[in-house]
């Protein structure tokens, strides 16, 4: 995704009424893509075969059963996007984790996993 198309979308859920935090990290230490330390709502993001990826995401960030688009960072310079359905954002605001796989990106994707 172009960071263009990344600001426009990220523009339009703020509009919506929902706000995303992503870090940026140029790190290559196969992390698993952290948490919000800072919140006490923070939802653990784990990403598979991570090479530099993050997402930070906050269960208070989150409206009730809408559809959000989210980036994974510049990872070894590209990004992958994760799209939730409005059912798997009502899991999240219940308590429910939620694993799916990223948008394939440089020949690949990640399997993300979000846990309240």
């Amino acid at each position: 995704m172009e960071r263009r198309t990344f600001f426009v979308r990220a523009g339009q859920l703020v509009l919506a009424g929902v706000s995303i935090t992503a870090l940026i990290s140029c790190s290559d230490d196969g992390g698993d893509g952290g948490t919000n330390p800072g919140s006490s709502t923070a939802i653990a993001v784990s990403i598979a075969n991570n090479h530099g990826h993050s997402l930070t995401l906050d269960q208070s960030d989150l409206t009730a059963s809408t559809a959000i688009i989210l980036t994974l960072t510049n990872g070894s310079g590209h990004t992958h996007s994760l799209d939730l359905t409005g059912a798997e954002v009502d899991q999240l605001i219940a308590g429910t984790p939620v694993s799916k796989a990223s948008s394939t990106d440089s020949g690949h994707s990640h399997m993300v996993t979000l846990t309240p």
